[in-house]
């Protein structure tokens, strides 16, 4: 028997900390983008992987919070789930209910930080 189950999306994130150029951009709503070089490699100065997702995210914290909580989401069968799994165990999180699929990779998301530098 659990205190929470929660159902939703399982995601491996990926922080990446640059300095990257902010530029005048009218069709976003702040007004400004992040500029990146097309076809060139961007020099990261602080990478950090981790878990996340609205099922993971949730069910991490009510287990943090002493109550026996649940995973249900679809994830691949790659080492990316292979780690979210074993994350969720470590955070004493119950991942029998989530669901391997062979046919695609576990989702991916890449958040953009960065050091402002004006234009």
């Amino acid at each position: 028997m659990y205190d929470i189950i929660a159902i939703g999306s399982a995601t491996r994130d990926n922080f990446l900390r640059a300095d990257f150029k902010l530029i005048d951009w009218p069709a976003t709503q702040s007004g400004k983008a992040i500029a990146l070089p097309f076809g060139e490699k961007i020099s990261v100065k602080e990478y950090v992987g981790t878990i996340g997702g609205n099922a993971v995210n949730a069910s991490v914290t009510f287990a943090r919070q002493g109550l026996k909580a649940a995973c249900c989401a679809k994830i691949g069968d790659d080492l990316a789930g292979d780690e979210l799994i074993a994350r969720l165990k470590k955070e004493k999180v119950d991942a029998k209910l989530i669901k391997r699929a062979g046919e695609k990779p576990t989702a991916y998301s890449t958040l953009l930080l960065w050091r402002l530098r004006h234009v």
